[in-house]
């Protein structure tokens, strides 16, 4: 889970903003509660996390911008899905 947090706080970096980051790992400090809740859940694949966070590397790397939103979107609508069926 560390390297899961460590990689949505060095994307908030990119924007490169301390003071953004600072307030974005605060909010995933409070978050880390529910998130164990739900790595234990049946659902929470492990795989497909690290396939997703290579996903949207590449599509960084390859600065498909619009993609690489689109992706973090539909991850983030999964993820909300994925803590609500878990509670």
């Amino acid at each position: 889970m560390q390297d899961d947090i460590a990689c949505h706080t060095e994307i908030v970096a990119l924007i490169g903003s301390g003071d953004l980051v600072e307030f974005y790992a605060r909010q995933l400090a409070k978050l880390q509660l529910a998130m164990a809740g739900a790595t234990r859940s049946r659902s929470y694949d492990l795989q497909a996390l690290r396939d997703a966070h290579l996903r949207l590397l590449d599509l960084m790397r390859q600065r498909r911008i619009e993609e690489a939103v689109g992706f973090i979107v539909a991850r983030l609508d999964a993820a909300e899905k994925q803590l609500l069926d878990a509670a």
